[in-house]
């Protein structure tokens, strides 16, 4: 008997998969807090607002690639970029775009909001991601 968890489901449709028959759990994604550590800067080069720069999970199937959509990861409160939107623009602000970088992803925050602000804005934050690996549990109690 398969059964899934009560853990998010990536826009891609990837989650998490428990067989209580067998014991086994087949964890796909996982959850991250934000430390304030994890911003890495800020790209102040547009005009219409800057953007936070979060460093990638080294486990995400995102870390070290430019993806080609947003759809492997979701940060709370943050809907992702869809399309092709100008990065230049304010619909971009309280945004999250996971195909900026590849080792790193950006939230676009207010023109001259201070690292020491966006670090403030995003610690506590919970980033759910798809694993690039899958880690498989078997236990004859998984509860």
């Amino acid at each position: 008997m398969r059964i899934r968890p009560k853990e998010k489901i990536l826009p891609n449709g990837v989650k998490d998969e428990v067989n209580i028959t067998d014991g086994v759990k087949v964890q796909r994604n996982k959850e991250y807090i934000l430390q304030a550590s994890d911003v890495y800067g800020l790209n102040t080069s547009y005009a219409e607002l800057d953007f936070a720069r979060i460093n990638k999970a080294s486990d995400s199937a995102m870390y070290g690639q430019f993806a080609s959509s947003d759809n492997t990861s979701v940060l709370d409160g943050y809907p992702a970029l869809t399309g092709d939107i100008d990065y230049n623009s304010s619909e971009m602000l309280d945004r999250v775009s996971f195909r900026s970088e590849n080792i790193r992803f950006w939230v676009g925050v207010p023109k001259g909001t201070t690292l020491e602000q966006v670090k403030t804005l995003l610690a506590g934050t919970t980033l759910t991601y798809q694993l690039a690996t899958p880690k498989t549990f078997i236990s004859d109690r998984l509860w």
